[in-house]
This record gives C-alpha cells, sequence and structure tokens, in this order.
C-alpha cells in the first residue's frame, strides 16, 4: 500500500519528472505531508500526485508554504533577504494534485484526505479533480 503516487505529464509516465525529488515526511489516519523539490535550476516542473497507489483515496483539502517575497532581493545588499512564506488551504475534491514547482524552488504540502472512497484502478484517472 501506497498513500501517493507520482506522474509526470510532460512525459506522460508514471513516476517523478526529471530534476524532482519527493519526500513522504509524515503519513497519519486522514493526511499525508510530502516535500517537494525542483533541483532544475532554470526549468519548471510539473508533477501529479495521486492519492493512493490505485487512486482509492480522495484528497479534502491541502495546506502549503508559499512564497511571497522577492528573492534575492537587491544586488546591492550584502545578504539576500530571509524568505517570506504564507500559508494557503484550498480545497480539493478527487483523487489527484497537479503541483508545478518553479526553478530551484522546494514545497512542503500537507494533504488531507478520505481513504478507500474510489473504487481502485492502475491507471492515472482522476475523480472529480
Amino acid at each position: 500500500m501506497a498513500q501517493v503516487r507520482y506522474f509526470d505529464p510532460a512525459r506522460s509516465r508514471p513516476g517523478l519528472p526529471n530534476d524532482v525529488a519527493a519526500r513522504v515526511e509524515k503519513i497519519s489516519a486522514d493526511s499525508v505531508t510530502l516535500w517537494l523539490v525542483n533541483l532544475n535550476p532554470l526549468t519548471a516542473r510539473e508533477v501529479i500526485v495521486q492519492a493512493g497507489a490505485l487512486g482509492e483515496h480522495e484528497f479534502v483539502s491541502a495546506t502549503f508554504d508559499r512564497r511571497v517575497s522577492d528573492y534575492p532581493g537587491s544586488q546591492k545588499a550584502y545578504a539576500a533577504p530571509a524568505l517570506q512564506m504564507q500559508r494557503t488551504t484550498a480545497p480539493l475534491s478527487g483523487n489527484r494534485i497537479a503541483v508545478r514547482l518553479p526553478p530551484g524552488h522546494e514545497m512542503r504540502l500537507q494533504a488531507q484526505m478520505r481513504r478507500f472512497v474510489n473504487p481502485p484502478a492502475y491507471g492515472l484517472r482522476a475523480s472529480g479533480a
């Protein structure tokens, strides 16, 4: 059993896109916390996260931190200013989330889910996403 499954929409295949790393940080009865990183410094990447290995779960909401400050800030400054983040919660209804990662960015994503509400299926399919 797996809480999530990844898909690479640019290459139309299962798995993570090139230059993207993922780590499951925490699993609870009704949520999963992921850390997604785009290691490419020049190109944005998109990854689809599916709830359950066979799409059997459903996402209810996602909470993530979004950068709201400019980076690296002024070129005349000795050191880059601290990053300012804003926590955002979005309601969801479906078994997949499309995540766009800008170049060189990371995202911590906590997804609330209802478990075993969809019939399992091996292919990438959406239920209301």
